[in-house]
């Protein structure tokens, strides 16, 4: 099962994403509200479902009936969503345009990176996360958040000195 959150809008390039869909059959879920909603549900085949907006408070049970957290977007300054998602346990599909791709997906080995030049590059992402999904979803697992917040207030706090 795929997920994504966010906005339904054009920067998101969740048509791409839904014509992947479409064409493979797997399960996706999309999680917002945005200028596209209506565009995006007419486009979107049986196996897409959207729930809307869901609160903040109730997108961890979401994440939780989910196994992989996709963003295909064409600009995201960081994508604070990928570690949100990677924070719950899904292994994540993102462009190389979303600026966390680096190093919450490819330096951590816990999804795949995909060019947005590549015509199959999403097609290939999801074969590459579904054939090593549980290797992925392991180091999802060990990923050490409470080291990663001392590095980065170590880092804020080295501005200051």
């Amino acid at each position: 099962n795929y997920i994504y959150v966010g906005r339904l809008a054009p920067e998101k390039n969740l048509e791409m994403l839904i014509r992947e869909f479409n064409s493979n059959g797997r399960p996706l879920t999309i999680v917002g509200d945005g200028p596209q909603k209506e565009l995006l549900r007419n486009m979107a085949g049986d196996n897409i479902r959207f729930l809307g907006h869901i609160p903040n408070d109730r997108l961890p049970e979401i994440y939780e009936r989910h196994d992989v957290f996709i963003l295909p977007s064409l600009y995201e300054p960081w994508g604070l969503v990928v570690e949100e998602a990677l924070f719950r346990g899904l292994p994540v599909i993102a462009s190389d345009k979303v600026g966390s791709a680096a190093d919450m997906v490819t330096a951590l080995e816990t999804g795949a990176v995909f060019s947005l030049a590549a015509p199959d590059g999403l097609r290939n992402a999801i074969h590459e996360v579904e054939k090593n999904y549980e290797t992925m979803a392991r180091r999802v697992a060990d990923i050490n958040w409470n080291g990663r917040v001392e590095a980065q207030l170590k880092a804020y706090t080295s501005l200051l000195d």
